[in-house]
């Protein structure tokens, strides 16, 4: 009951947000936007027979042009607006003493795990409205969704990927001591991990490394295998942050 609690007073936090709600509100527009932009790429390509073979190669390999390129912005939006609700956040309960009082009344990992789920809550609802929105325009356009894996996989990939970055920014605040340095080190955490994914030895400790291609040719293991891999970074932030929130002075 302290857990549902908690639960719901965070995720109405986030709702309350109006910074958060208008950067949702911005990647709903700009995913309608490229929805609209990609079907018109892919109406021009189809027009020529050199691009028309390009195309084909590209829907091969990745799927449809037309959620391959709003799936590419998401990919590139979704830290960025985890980060936006989340730098601050816990650092601000900290600061104003909020915490102090919710702490006599419930355990930490009740805090804490309330905290990270109410975040996916919130952020998991904008990325399946994403897609919905993405689905339903396909669908009058007359796509067919005959292949569960445009309607599934995106929304599992997108979902376990916000997931890692709501673990890693929530760890992350555990230890910040003001907003400043806790912008500072989730910003310089991304960073970190678009550098590790440019190594071939260090690219496997980067959440980065398992996103690409899994809406390619690749074998259901892999892409069970890559998925997978985000949850285990899930898993390990947030026993980390547990961790580090436990023994914090609040």
């Amino acid at each position: 009951m302290k857990f549902l609690i908690l639960y719901k007073h965070h995720l109405y936090s986030s709702i309350k947000n109006k910074k958060l709600f208008f950067v949702v509100l911005s990647y709903f527009i700009l995913i309608l936007l490229f929805v609209f932009i990609s079907g018109k790429i892919q109406d021009g390509m189809k027009n020529s027979l050199g691009n028309k073979i390009l195309l084909e190669e590209i829907q091969e390999r990745f799927g449809d042009i037309r959620i391959l390129i709003p799936y590419a912005i998401s990919l590139l939006l979704i830290p960025i607006i985890t980060l936006i609700n989340n730098f601050n956040y816990l650092v601000n309960d900290i600061n104003n003493g909020s915490l102090r009082y919710l702490i006599i009344r419930a355990k930490r990992f009740q805090i804490y795990l309330a905290m990270v789920l109410s975040e996916f809550t919130y952020i998991g609802i904008a990325i399946i409205l994403s897609i919905a929105i993405i689905l339903t325009y396909l669908y009058f356009k007359g796509f067919s969704f005959g292949n569960f894996i445009y309607i599934l996989l995106p929304i599992l990939v997108l979902l376990f990927y916000a997931f890692v970055f709501i673990s890693l920014f929530t760890m992350i605040n555990v230890f910040s001591k003001n907003q400043f340095s806790s912008l500072f080190y989730c910003l310089i955490s991304l960073v970190l991990l678009i550098f590790f994914m440019q190594n071939k030895f260090l690219k496997y400790i980067s959440a980065f490394y398992y996103v690409p291609d899994l809406l390619g040719s690749e074998e259901n293991l892999q892409i069970a295998l890559k998925l997978f891999g985000m949850l285990a970074f899930v898993i390990i932030f947030n026993l980390i942050g547990l961790y580090l929130f436990d023994r914090r002075d609040l």
